[in-house]
């Protein structure tokens, strides 16, 4: 498995040096999805989006925030038995997610590539588990599941939402780091809420089954995504970590 250099490079300073830098950088994510409702998930796959997959940012006429897709789920609607075929052949194509945390530099990471999440055990991350699944090829009603990675902050984000994706990499210093997966952005075909949350603090930090001694000064920023609702409310009541809704809606794991 190869990785790039801006990604090794990033991971090396952030393991040997102390990570400072201020903790209005990575709020600001939060902030511009709280202030800019109206800004629209990518286009999902089989909904008008031009270049097929992939898709595109859209703007919603109504200013909500997730993007409803109309999905059938009426028995009496004539379009309810395709929807379900479709539910069906998608969910052949449904993968795990796997799930990563870096100590030294407070850091979650997610991913759907098993060799991928078993090299970066080289580079300091352990290996935390099953997230749940999402799909590597578009499927209909999915959009993609953005990653951009902040070497500064030390911090991996995922989000479904362009606008926001944007606004990390021109106003925040994240870079652009691929497509993770598809996902969809309503409960759909089995699928359920995968919850975000965030955390930057410069005291001594306790992450969900991890403890962490900080140095006086540094800060340390992470996104944490779970499907379990236990999970959530656990890093939210003991650990210092503020709720930023759902991330997306993604398949259990099996």
């Amino acid at each position: 498995m190869k990785f790039s250099a801006s990604f090794l490079m990033a991971i090396f300073a952030a393991t040997q040096l102390a990570v400072s830098a201020p903790l209005e950088a990575g709020a600001d994510i939060s902030a511009f999805a709280q202030e800019n409702q109206g800004v629209e998930h990518a286009l999902p796959y089989g909904e008008g989006s031009s270049g097929g997959r992939g898709g595109g940012s859209s703007n919603s006429e109504d200013g909500d925030h997730h993007h409803h897709h109309h999905y059938h789920n009426n028995d009496n609607d004539n379009g309810d038995d395709d929807d379900k075929f479709k539910c069906a052949e998608s969910l052949k194509e449904a993968t795990t997610l796997y799930r990563s945390w870096n100590e030294r530099i407070f850091d979650h990471y997610l991913t759907a590539d098993k060799p991928h999440w078993d090299a970066i055990v080289a580079h300091g991350f352990k290996q935390d588990g099953v997230a749940g699944r999402i799909f590597k090829t578009q499927v209909p009603h999915s959009v993609p599941l953005y990653r951009v990675w902040n070497g500064k902050l030390g911090d991996h984000f995922y989000t479904t939402n362009a606008g926001e994706r944007q606004h990390a990499i021109a106003s925040v210093g994240y870079v652009d780091d691929g497509i993770t997966g598809y996902v969809y952005t309503e409960p759909i075909c089995g699928a359920k809420p995968l919850y975000r949350t965030y955390q930057a603090r410069n005291k001594i930090v306790k992450a969900y089954g991890h403890r962490i001694y900080n140095v006086p000064g540094i800060t340390h920023h992470d996104h944490f995504y779970t499907m379990n609702l236990e999970e959530r409310n656990h890093i939210l009541n003991n650990e210092g970590y503020t709720d930023e809704g759902i991330a997306a809606y993604i398949l259990p794991a099996v």
